[in-house]
């Protein structure tokens, strides 16, 4: 039986892991893609941190190399990144979420006019 709404008519038994993904998200492809950039921008401070803590150990233990100016250049940018973390990780949330919610508004219209027969 053939219904009038897409995702009853998949099947998803046979369907490649990708494919399914790509078919359930249809119309999403924006908003996922945008919370792929906005997640790694997110998570950026993992990987520049460690670099920024070495060079403010590098300072603080070599205080005739360095100057106290410095330690307050790389102080203002850890909290930038930090800031920056704040911001991105609500933008992601509201992005990844809104296409969370019209997929699962998406399958809860279809499935709740699919009329059941017991076996």
């Amino acid at each position: 039986m053939k219904s009038g709404f897409p995702y009853l008519n998949f099947k998803y038994h046979n369907a490649r892991p990708i494919r399914k993904l790509l078919y359930l998200y249809h119309g999403q492809y924006l908003k996922i893609v945008l919370s792929i950039i906005l997640f790694a921008i997110k998570n950026s401070p993992v990987w520049i941190l460690p670099v920024i803590i070495v060079r403010m150990i590098d300072i603080i233990s070599d205080t005739k190399k360095y100057a106290l100016h410095d330690l307050w250049v790389i102080e203002i940018i850890f909290l930038f990144i930090i800031l920056q973390n704040i911001a991105t990780h609500t933008f992601y949330v509201r992005v990844f979420s809104g296409a969370l919610n019209k997929r699962a508004d998406n399958f809860n219209r279809s499935s709740s006019s699919f009329n059941y027969k017991r076996c």
